[in-house]
């Protein structure tokens, strides 16, 4: 797979997995991974990206609602060993929110020209699904081919950064923590596809 497939692969399904990590997932919004692109680097992802494409087709009202009660057990709940998908939480001290982690990524947002209020003024900065919105933004930045290549280097630059600084640094453990704690296959596999996307992003970055 070329690395601008790749990256316009990954940027699609960084958007999706933010998401159904957003709020609880909607028959319309699982629809929408059928028509991703798989993400042909290994046999792990590949598997993934398929094990998620078919889940999501396998949706009745049962299924919906089972996802739903999930999404509030795993991302809402009270207990503080919770898998709350903020960053601060994961990187600081107590597991607290509104932390260091989420004035940088707002300043890396600034710097970068992204508008994370644009879906995200509800929740704090660093939100798993706006971290990856961002790397979806970077990656669109970087695969244009409308820029030169000196154009898109600030671009390359800064994904690479906050990959290695933010997403990835945290995104893994946070991700294995829900995919351990769901109840429902379908979290399992979303958990598994972000953990892999995660995994091979530096490599589509440099």
């Amino acid at each position: 797979m070329k690395e601008e497939e790749f990256s316009a692969a990954a940027a699609s399904w960084c958007c999706w997995i933010a998401e159904a990590l957003w709020k609880p997932p909607t028959p319309d919004m699982l629809a929408t991974s059928q028509v991703l692109a798989p993400l042909e680097v290994d046999g792990g992802l590949r598997e993934a990206c398929e094990l998620v494409k078919r889940l999501s087709q396998k949706v009745d009202a049962r299924s919906v609602k089972a996802m739903a009660v999930d999404y509030t057990a795993l991302f809402c709940g009270f207990d503080i060993n919770s898998s709350f998908p903020y960053e601060s939480v994961y990187r600081s001290e107590g597991r607290l929110m509104m932390q260091e982690a989420s004035a940088q990524v707002k300043r890396e947002y600034e710097r970068a020209g992204f508008d994370w209020r644009e879906w995200g003024a509800t929740e704090p900065p660093d939100h798993f699904s706006t971290e990856l919105r961002f790397v979806a933004f970077l990656l669109g930045k970087t695969a244009s081919g409308e820029d030169s290549p000196v154009e898109k280097a600030p671009y390359r630059q800064l994904l690479e950064e906050f990959v290695s600084r933010h997403v990835a640094a945290w995104g893994a453990p946070f991700c294995s923590d829900f995919e351990t704690r769901a109840e429902t296959e379908f979290f399992r596999a979303v958990g598994m596809l972000a953990r892999a996307v995660l995994l091979h992003l530096p490599g589509a970055v440099r």
